[in-house]
């Protein structure tokens, strides 16, 4: 590890950046899942391509970052950005974030969609404190679902709503997995709630030509402390490393109900 980070377990980044002007197409996970990968080693980078981490015949890459935070313009299929830009990302692995850290240390200047974007301050997020019932929201929307078979014998990928019993259980069921990879121990208990219905809503995100509804709002959680420290380290949901369901725990904001 760098000594210049000083922490043994680095889980959690803040990344800024100057710029002048950035210009993103509207949907930019793919180009920021990119340039997090280039982030990492070879050998890094070709074992979560090839293999990631495997539970139960599934593969997780456990890592997962947020979107763009910063001052924007929306101009056609394009969003221009002026002024600083900060993204997160995070994992439980301790060697995905620390070269992602090293990196981003070591080359201090990166091109993204052309404009050379150096690096202005890298923050390492301390750990919140993980209660059983506490109040998340997300930096990045969270997406599950299902692959169902139609009457035609094609197939058909249904994404669920926080107001339908299944995107609960999928959540817990897919928290539960990355856990035992990391080897917690955890109990089951798991829910999730919107916390205002007028603050959550659906958006729809194109990634690499699949249309993807995903949902972002914040969240009353409920749970096993493990399993919302996973949760908050992997992301919660599928397609983390494409980025979605990565969350943040809302300051001062415990819920008791």
């Amino acid at each position: 590890m760098d000594p210049v980070f000083g922490w043994e377990c680095i889980m959690r980044l803040r990344i800024e950046f100057d710029v002048k002007c950035l210009r993103v197409p509207v949907c930019y996970n793919h180009i920021i899942q990119g340039f997090v990968y280039n982030l990492l080693s070879d050998s890094f980078k070709h074992f979560l391509h090839e293999k990631g981490f495997e539970y139960g015949g599934r593969r997780f890459k456990l890592f997962t970052f947020s979107r763009l935070f910063g001052h924007f313009r929306r101009v056609h299929d394009e969003l221009v950005f002026h002024g600083p830009v900060t993204f997160y990302v995070s994992s439980p692995v301790e060697k995905f974030i620390n070269e992602v850290a090293s990196s981003l240390v070591k080359k201090g200047v990166f091109s993204i969609c052309g404009e050379e974007l150096p690096v202005r301050e890298i923050h390492v997020l301390e750990k919140p404190f993980f209660d059983e019932r506490l109040i998340f929201r997300t930096l990045s929307p969270i997406t599950v679902y299902s692959t169902l078979m139609k009457a035609d014998g094609s197939k058909k990928t249904y994404y669920y709503s926080p107001y339908e019993s299944e995107f609960n259980e999928l959540l817990k069921r897919n928290l539960m997995k990355k856990a035992s990879i990391l080897h917690k121990r955890f109990s089951e208990d798991f829910k999730i709630i919107p916390l205002n219905r007028k603050k959550c809503r659906e958006v729809i995100v194109k990634y690499k030509g699949t249309v993807i509804k995903a949902w972002e709002g914040i969240f009353k959680v409920k749970g096993d402390p493990e399993l919302l420290e996973v949760m908050y380290d992997a992301g919660l949901g599928s397609k983390n490393s494409a980025g979605f369901g990565m969350m943040e725990v809302v300051p001062n904001c415990s819920n008791r109900s």
